[in-house]
């Protein structure tokens, strides 16, 4: 087991591990027992898995979700998110945010039946960046990123796995996507925010595996 960086209280997984993304190009291939067989499955926000198991999988052994998608009964365009997040019972799930949760706000979003781990604050892009300074085209890439944008958490767990000492395995991560026209393979015309510069994640991905830092499926 491997201590994961930056999250309290302290979270371990497995090196046994699969990062399951929401590209609509994991529909292309049936890799679902493939991923079942690792001993850690991470998925994110509220991507489905029962009508898609054949593609994804059905084992979930952490779920990492956003700030948007913990504190999701501010939004009302969450509303189907929030009746997906009721469902989830004796979970792992994993939260990572831009600023930190008052205590109050954590208390009204967490179920006690859940375990929780959080990733708070704008600093914590920029430690994780630091770990791929020997590699130093990553870095300076992840730098100028981490500057101008906030990281997906998609991008960013495999960023903090990484430098926790794992090699994990991405499914559903297509990095010659077109960004423009995205979908998740559960939700079509998924809208892209600004926050995000998931072009330039797809370029340092694709970094990550010629230094045979992760492998893409």
């Amino acid at each position: 087991m491997k201590k994961i960086n930056l999250f309290l209280p302290s979270l371990k997984l497995s090196s046994s591990l699969a990062i399951v993304g929401s590209g609509k190009s994991i529909l292309k291939q049936r890799y679902g027992e493939k991923i079942n067989s690792y001993e850690e499955v991470i998925r994110f926000n509220a991507a489905r898995v029962d009508e898609y198991k054949s593609f994804v999988g059905n084992k979930t052994t952490l779920r990492v979700i956003n700030n948007n998608s913990f504190d999701c009964k501010k939004y009302p365009e969450h509303k189907d998110d929030c009746i997906f997040f009721n469902t989830l019972k004796n979970c792992k799930i994993a939260v990572i945010s831009p600023f930190k949760f008052t205590d109050e706000n954590k208390s009204k979003n967490m179920d006690i039946l859940n375990e929780y781990f959080f990733c708070e604050g704008k600093i914590k892009k920029f430690l994780v960046s630091l770990y791929f300074i020997k590699n130093f085209s990553i870095f300076l890439n992840l730098l100028k990123l981490a500057l101008n944008n906030n990281f997906s958490v998609g991008f960013f767990t495999i960023l903090i796995c990484i430098s926790s000492g794992i090699k994990p395995s991405l499914f559903g991560f297509d990095i010659n996507e077109d960004m423009s026209k995205r979908s998740f393979y559960w939700r079509d015309n998924h809208p892209i925010g600004k926050i995000h510069d998931l072009h330039t994640e797809h370029i340092i991905i694709n970094m990550l595996l010629k230094k045979d830092l992760i492998d893409l499926y």
